[in-house]
C-alpha cells in the first residue's frame, strides 16, 4: 500500500489470484477483513520512533521526524469562533507527504504478526487474510485462522489502533454447504456470501454479476445527470465530466473484474457507454454507428478500455516487481522467445472456468493482443503505443 507500482487494483488482483488458484485446485479460501475506525489520527509517535529504529532508519532523521509529530496544538474554526488550543498527543498530520509513508513503516509488522504461510493483503486501514485448504480440513484451518484474527486484533490494539467491529467481515470462497463461522476473541462471526474489498464485490462463488449491477445502478443515475448537462456544456467540457465522473467509478479496477464478467453483462456495459457517448456527440436518433460515435468523441467502448488497462497492468505487473507475489506467478507462468527477447508469451495454468479470474492464467490472452515487443519499453511510452494501437472501438 501506499507504494509505486502497487493501488488498490494490485491488492484486488493479488486477492483475487489467491482465491481463484485455490478454487480451480478443488480447495475453498477462508478470508476474513479488518477495518480500523481510523489509522493516521492513532499513530503513537513513541511506538513509530521503535518502528523506525526497527526498519534501519537513521536515529538523527527519526529525530527530525518526532520534532514534527509532537508538541502539536490545534482548535476548531466554526463561522468565525475558535475554540480553546488543545495539545494533540497523537497522530499525523492529514494530507502530509510524510503520513502514508509513516504509516506504512507503523503496520509494517503485520505479516510477521499473522504468519508467513497466510496471505495478507492491507492498504491504508483495510486489511484481509485469507487461507487456502482442502474441503476435509476445513475445521482445523477455522480454527486456525481464529487464533490467526486474534493475534490480528490483539497487535492493532496493543499499537493503539481501533477496530471497526461493524466492518470485519468473513467469507468462505468455494465452500457449500451450511454457513461457517469465526471466532475471534469470543465474538462469533457468520460467514457471508460476499465481501466487499477496497470497493469491489467478491462473492463466494467469484462471479461479478452483483458487482456488475451495483455499477450500472450507480453508472445509470449518473448519466441522467450526464444529459443534463449536455444542454450546459460544450463536447469537450462535457467530455471531460464523463472521464472523471462516469467512466472513473464503470472502470474503477477494471483489471480485476471486467475479463471475467458473462456474455449478457458484457453487453450491457458497453450498450450503457455507448448511450453516454451518443449523449456528447448528440446522437439521439442513432444515426452514427457504435464505432463512429467512438471514433468520433474518442471515448472507447468497455472492452476497447478492459483491454488497455490489462495490458497496461501486464506491463506494470512485469517490469515493475514491487508486488512480489502477483509478479512471481507472471514469470511462472511466461516463457521467452529467443526470436522476440523482448516479449513474453504465457501459459494458462488453470483447469477448470473458475481459474480465469486469475489474472496470471489471462496473461496469456492479454500478451497477444500486444502487437510488438514490450518488456523493455517504458511504462511511459508503452501507455502512448498500447492507446494508439487499440481501436476505440471493440465489439
Amino acid at each position: 500500500m501506499y507504494k509505486p507500482g502497487s493501488s488498490t487494483t494490485t491488492a484486488c488482483l493479488t486477492i483475487q489470484d489467491f482465491i481463484s488458484t485455490a478454487l480451480d485446485e478443488g480447495k475453498i479460501a477462508l478470508m476474513y477483513s479488518i477495518d480500523l475506525t481510523s489509522a493516521f489520527d492513532l499513530i503513537r509517535p513513541s511506538l513509530l520512533v521503535k518502528a523506525m529504529l526497527n526498519s534501519g532508519i537513521d536515529k538523527k532523521l527519526i529525530q527530525v521526524i518526532l520534532n514534527f509529530l509532537t508538541n502539536r496544538t490545534g482548535f476548531v474554526d466554526f463561522k468565525g469562533q475558535n475554540s480553546y488550543v488543545s495539545k494533540i498527543p497523537i497522530g499525523c498530520v492529514q494530507g502530509s507527504v510524510l503520513g502514508p509513508v509513516l504509516f506504512n513503516i507503523y503496520v509494517n509488522q503485520l505479516q510477521t504478526v499473522v504468519g508467513e504461510d497466510v496471505l495478507c493483503v492491507s492498504y491504508a486501514d483495510d486489511s484481509y487474510v485469507a487461507v487456502s485448504c482442502p474441503v476435509n480440513e476445513t475445521n482445523f484451518f477455522l480454527n486456525k485462522l481464529s487464533d490467526i484474527a486474534s493475534r490480528h486484533i490483539n497487535w492493532l490494539q496493543s499499537i493503539g489502533m481501533i477496530c471497526n467491529a461493524s466492518k470485519s467481515d468473513f467469507v468462505a470462497f468455494g465452500h457449500q454447504g451450511l454457513p461457517l463461522s469465526l471466532n475471534i476473541n469470543g465474538s462469533v462471526i457468520e460467514s457471508k456470501d460476499q465481501i466487499k474489498i477496497l470497493g469491489i464485490t467478491f462473492t463466494s462463488n467469484l462471479k461479478w454479476n452483483r458487482h456488475v449491477n451495483l455499477v450500472i445502478s450507480k453508472c445509470n443515475r449518473m448519466s441522467y445527470m450526464l444529459r443534463f448537462l449536455r444542454l450546459h456544456l460544450n463536447a469537450e467540457q462535457h467530455r471531460r465530466v464523463i472521464f472523471s465522473h462516469f467512466l472513473s467509478v464503470l472502470l474503477y479496477c477494471s483489471s480485476v473484474w471486467a475479463g471475467c464478467v458473462s456474455y449478457q453483462d458484457n453487453r450491457r456495459l458497453n450498450t450503457l457507454i455507448y448511450k453516454v457517448i451518443r449523449l456528447n456527440c448528440r446522437d439521439f436518433s442513432r444515426i452514427l454507428s457504435n464505432n463512429a460515435i467512438c471514433n468520433k468523441t474518442r471515448i472507447r467502448s468497455f472492452n476497447s478500455a478492459r483491454i488497455v488497462f490489462d495490458a497496461l497492468m501486464l506491463h506494470s505487473l512485469c517490469t515493475n516487481p514491487t508486488n512480489t507475489l502477483l509478479t512471481i506467478r507472471l514469470m511462472q507462468n511466461s516463457v521467452s522467445f529467443s526470436r522476440y527477447p523482448n516479449k513474453l508469451a504465457f501459459h494458462d495454468l488453470s483447469r477448470k472456468r473458475i481459474g480465469k479470474n486469475s489474472f496470471a492464467n489471462r496473461a496469456k490472452y492479454i500478451s497477444k493482443l500486444i502487437p510488438y515487443e514490450w518488456v523493455t519499453i517504458s511504462f511511459k511510452t508503452f501507455r502512448q503505443l498500447i492507446r494508439s494501437t487499440v481501436p476505440y472501438h471493440m465489439p
